[in-house]
């Protein structure tokens, strides 16, 4: 086999990459969020200091779907305030 046919054996062929294993992307800590001295640059240098490209997409993703929750959540909050809001201030204008 020449030196050229070995080369082209050995190239990678382009494919879709496997997923990370679940251990190996850093953990969303929702904890730590919503802790009033939070600081975000801190949490991501300590989270992803050996993460690797795939894994730290990951994480985003992680993060991504926290603050959907997060603003579903809120949006309920809102809704149900709002309601007694509204129920409370009929109540003080007909006194």
């Amino acid at each position: 086999m020449s030196s050229t046919m070995r080369r082209k054996s050995l190239r990678r062929v382009p494919g879709p990459r496997p997923e990370p294993a679940a251990s190996d992307v850093p953990a969303v800590s929702l904890g730590r969020l919503t802790k009033a001295d939070f600081r975000a640059d801190e949490y991501l240098k300590e989270t992803l200091r050996s993460a690797e490209t795939t894994n730290i997409r990951q994480f985003r993703k992680g993060l991504e779907d926290a603050r959907k929750g997060a603003s579903k959540n809120l949006q309920k909050n809102v809704y149900r305030n709002y309601e007694s809001f509204v129920f409370i201030s009929k109540e003080i204008s007909s006194m």
